[in-house]
């Protein structure tokens, strides 16, 4: 109701609608330390990040807009035992809704 024309969608949420991707990404995302030149990466510098849906193991970044795309490639093969694939179900973050405190909660 805050405008009469394009109102906006409010899509109200639950407690299990908020999932924990920590597994998921301990499990897909093996590397996140160095691009493919080998230099490390500065994740608090980067300026744009861009995704493809042909190469979806690889992440496009760029410390200045005026830089060529630098590679990181977050799948990389690691020796060892691989590790157990995650399940396709992802759990919620929060069980029951989390408690206020009775200051929050007054105000």
């Amino acid at each position: 109701m805050a405008r009469r024309k394009n109102p906006f969608k409010v899509e109200i949420l639950s407690t299990k609608d908020i999932l924990d991707f920590k597994l998921l990404s301990k499990v897909v995302m093996r590397n996140r330390s160095r691009d493919s030149e080998g230099n490390p990466v500065q994740w608090m510098k980067l300026k744009w990040m861009r995704y493809s849906k042909e190469t979806p193991d690889v992440i496009q970044f760029k410390y200045d807009y005026d830089d060529a795309f630098s590679h990181l490639r977050v799948t990389q093969a690691t020796r060892g035992r691989p590790q157990v694939p995650w399940s396709n179900e992802i759990d919620s973050v929060y069980q029951e809704p989390p408690a206020l405190s009775k200051a929050k909660y007054d105000d």
